[in-house]
């Protein structure tokens, strides 16, 4: 959430970009203390003025260990801390007593002071929102959200008693904090220093930690063996960056291994530059953008673009892309995009530049990009671009990646954030000021940004893509922008490693791939699976004439579910052990389920011989692995070997068990409700999200999200006349829904099945039984349901299709059916572009999961 360039001092933000522009923005941050980069500058050589930045990946090099009198102390393991529970802004206000820190949660609808003694600068707020560090004056502080324990950290005497690191103009310099931030997920603040230099920002080249729950600090890399740094998403490593390489460290100090090097660039200001790597959101991957060593030499070299894996394999050129000088490019969380800044024409006295936005997802030939005649990279033209005009700073991407922020300049003087679109048009994200900027990303739909305005001085508005904005902070008092920070809740599942995709390999003559590695299929004789060389191997074989039907694979691919003789079966792959989970000669068992967040628990449907049951009529049931070996014990939620969770009236639909195994959603008769151990069944209200109980409103096939925190149900409302049905996206703790994909049913009997979740919960893949052929078929909708119309992707199947399953990466569907046409095959899809290709498997198969590869 916070970033190491902050917003200009001033209040007008000036047009970029010259070369002489680009030196005042750079001297005006250094004259803000904000801009938390610097070291002295050094030309470059003659040889280093190049058309293109000389950087390669390096092997890992291990450092000399640091002597004994010189090793860290040891960090203490922190205290995890969960997510905040609510959104949560950390401001700074003007008040009687000066530059206070406040606080707005989202709960209470409004900010209260945390601190009264002024002299607050910035602020940085904790992951679980609970705790403030703050600079006052020359010091580091904390304080808690409900003000109490207000305490310095560092002070500024400790700050200038540190060791200045070796400088031949160093000697009589003292140190002063230069960029702090948490280490996600604990109370423990990294920061490191800077010199106090009359001109410019040189770092200190060093990291500490203090905990601002024990207050203990640690001096984890002394003066000269540090330089800027960034966290990983767990918290465990550091990204240590330095004004010619990139290296990573744990948390502790240990294991520093270089892992990429660059041609140091000439900034030609008061302050070097260093690159600033961004983490996949796995922490496997660094992304970094890399300008030419010389920005400014003409006609301008391209800046490229860098993947570094952080298990020691060798880095890869991605693109080069014409980016302005000295200008930091974004890239999209699915890391399929790169939003840069653009200098339109040959340079005029006064720039203008825009704002491009490029398709990663280019087809490589050569090992990772494609090359000129002389083996020089091509600077990536070859991916769609698309060009906003009098467009500046890139804000970043949304974690939806849809979105993009960046600053325009609509008219003389003026500055305004913009929300863009992929595919779409770009919209102010504040219009009732004539300022704008500083645009951070709340979740996948909301932002903060800073504003000012004539009337109300300076603002922070939480907006909401398409929706209403909210005035979260009012600072008409101040001269210089405000300073802030947020803490927000997780609202989904984390995104999938994301990479830019590559060409399916070439199929082997056995037509098996090892793309598809992992990937489950049946026939008439079994299940099969491909392994990691693309081979078919035989996962369970069918006994003759054994009614074997309903399989379900373990999510390790060691186990199989089926009914065989109207009893629940459970086989072992590895030892081809099987055996009889039911034995109830009286009932039912079929469409068996594995249930994530209970792994000894199943849900069946069943029925008793003399009901009229079938795959899609039956009561919810849920039986133990262990059956009556383990039943009974009281800790249990759902204790019984074999429990029916509701026998009073059919349900239309299967069942879906909860991801937190607390409760399963199902359909009695058609209506919707929820089996919880604590309350048994209760109906699923729908007076909440503003929609009435009528008995004509059918509510079936549910599904859970990932996280829990949605729930999908295939909704249909049928009155004289007329019928339309859809898939209704009920948030459960908003309590709002979105209706996606509406339509008018087919009458062909029965429900449609389930909607089926991506693994990073962003998507929706329903099969439509639709009346217009147009409207039917296999459907991927973006599970926010926002401009719906424009990500539907019809797959081309007709009705009755069967359920299609995700790749464990999320990044392909693969599914068995018949198109429209009348062709039956099997099918490829892949995210985002949406291209289908097919799998070249025996035309009687059919797809039935995708388990992890070599599990």
């Amino acid at each position: 959430m916070s970033v190491w360039m902050k917003p200009p001092c001033s209040k007008g933000i000036a047009r970029p970009l010259v070369r002489s522009v680009f030196l005042l923005i750079v001297l005006s941050l250094t004259a803000c203390g904000t801009l938390e980069v610097g070291i002295v500058p050094t030309s470059p050589s003659d040889g280093a003025a190049t058309a293109t930045t000389i950087a390669h990946a390096t092997e890992s090099v291990a450092l000399a260990t640091l002597d004994a009198e010189a090793t860290p102390t040891p960090v203490p393991t922190p205290t995890p801390i969960p997510a905040s529970t609510e959104l949560r802004v950390a401001f700074v206000n003007v008040t009687e007593n000066g530059y206070n820190a406040w606080l707005w949660t989202e709960r209470r609808g409004e900010a209260i002071p945390l601190t009264n003694v002024g002299g607050v600068g910035d602020v940085k707020i904790s992951d679980d929102g609970e705790v403030v560090a703050f600079t006052r004056g020359d010091g580091l502080w904390m304080v808690r959200s409900d003000g109490t324990e207000e305490r310095q950290l560092v002070s500024a005497a400790e700050f200038s008693a540190l060791e200045p690191r070796e400088l031949s103009d160093a000697s009589e310099l003292s140190v002063a904090l230069n960029h702090f931030d948490w280490i996600p997920g604990t109370h423990v603040l990294a920061f490191n220093t800077r010199l106090r230099m009359q001109i410019g920002l040189v770092l200190n080249e060093d990291l500490h930690l203090v905990n601002a729950d024990t207050l203990e600090r640690t001096a984890l890399l002394p003066p000269g063996e540090g330089g800027e740094f960034t966290t990983s998403p767990d918290g465990r490593q550091f990204a240590i960056v330095t004004r010619g390489s990139i290296s990573l460290v744990n948390v502790d100090g240990s294991d520093r291994r270089e892992v990429f090097t660059y041609t140091p660039v000439a900034a030609h200001s008061e302050a070097a530059y260093y690159a600033r790597p961004v983490w996949v959101a796995d922490g496997s991957v660094l992304r970094v953008a890399i300008p030419p060593a010389d920005p400014f030499v003409q006609p301008y070299p391209p800046t490229s673009i860098w993947d570094i894996p952080t298990d020691g394999a060798p880095a890869r050129l991605i693109a080069n892309v014409p980016a302005a000088p000295i200008t930091e490019p974004a890239f999209s969380p699915d890391l399929y995009y790169v939003a840069y800044q653009y200098l339109e024409g040959p340079e005029p006295e006064l720039p203008v530049t825009s704002l491009r936005i490029t398709d990663l997802k280019f087809d490589r030939t050569g090992p990772y990009y494609p090359k000129a005649g002389d083996g020089t990279p091509i600077p990536l033209e070859s991916g769609a671009t698309v060009t906003y005009p009098m467009a500046g700073q890139v804000y970043g991407w949304s974690p939806d990646p849809r979105y993009f922020a960046f600053l325009a300049h609509p008219g003389p003087g003026l500055a305004q954030a913009m929300i863009g679109q992929i595919g779409g048009e770009a919209v102010p994200a504040h219009g009732d000021a004539d300022t704008v900027f500083d645009l951070r990303w709340v979740d996948g739909s909301r932002y903060l940004c800073l504003a000012q305005d004539a009337v109300r001085g300076w603002v922070i508005p939480l907006g909401e893509i398409g929706g209403p904005v909210t005035v979260v902070a009012q600072v008409p008092g101040s001269d210089h922008p405000p300073a802030y920070d947020f803490a927000a809740p997780v609202v989904s599942a984390p995104l999938p490693t994301p990479v830019p995709p590559t060409p399916l390999p070439t199929p082997s003559e056995s037509g098996d791939t090892h793309f598809l590695s992992g990937l489950i299929y049946q026939t008439a004789d079994g299940l099969w699976r491909l392994d990691a060389e693309g081979r078919s191997v035989p996962l369970l074989e069918f006994p003759d004439d054994s009614g074997y039907v309903w399989p379900a694979v373990s999510p390790d691919g060691t186990q199989v579910l089926y009914t065989e003789a109207n009893d629940l079966w459970l086989a072992d792959v590895p030892t081809g052990e099987r055996r009889n989970l039911t034995r109830t000669p009286d009932r039912v068992e079929c469409c068996a389920q594995w249930w994530p967040g209970e792994p000894d628990l199943i849900l069946s449907s069943s029925w008793t011989q003399e009901e009229s049951g079938g795959p899609n009529f039956g009561f919810p049931t849920v039986i133990r692995l262990g059956g009556e070996e383990k039943a009974g014990r009281g800790d249990r939620l759902y204790p019984d070997a074999y429990q029916v969770l509701d026998g009073s009236q059919v349900s239309f639909a299967l069942s879906a068990p909860s991801p937190d195994g607390r409760t399963v959603a199902y359909d009695r008769g058609g209506q919707g409700w929820l089996y919880r151990p604590d309350t048994g069944p209760e109906p699923f209200d729908l007076a909440p999200y503003g929609l009435s109980s009528d008995p004509q409103l059918r509510v079936v096939s549910p599904a859970w999200s990932p996280d829990g925190r949605r729930l999908a149900w295939v909704v249909g409302d049928c009155r004289p006349g007329e019928c339309q049905m859809s898939v209704g996206v009920f948030d459960l703790e908003a309590q709002t829904v979105q209706f996606l994909h509406p339509h008018a049913p087919a009458g062909i009997g029965g429900q449609p099945p389930a909607p089926v979740w991506s693994p990073d919960g962003r998507w929706l893949v329903c099969t439509a039984w639709a009346e217009n052929l147009d409207d039917a078929g296999l459907w991927v909708l973006w599970a926010d349901g926002q401009k719906e119309e424009a990500h539907q992707v019809a797959l081309g199947l007709g009705r009755g299709a069967p359920t299609p399953v995700w790749s464990p990466d999320g990044r392909w569907l693969a599914f068995s059916g018949t198109a429209r046409h009348g062709q039956a095959g099997h099918w490829l899809i892949e995210v985002r572009t949406w291209s289908r290709q097919p799998v070249d498997l025996a035309p009687d198969v059919v797809i039935v999961d995708w388990v992890t590869a070599g599990s």
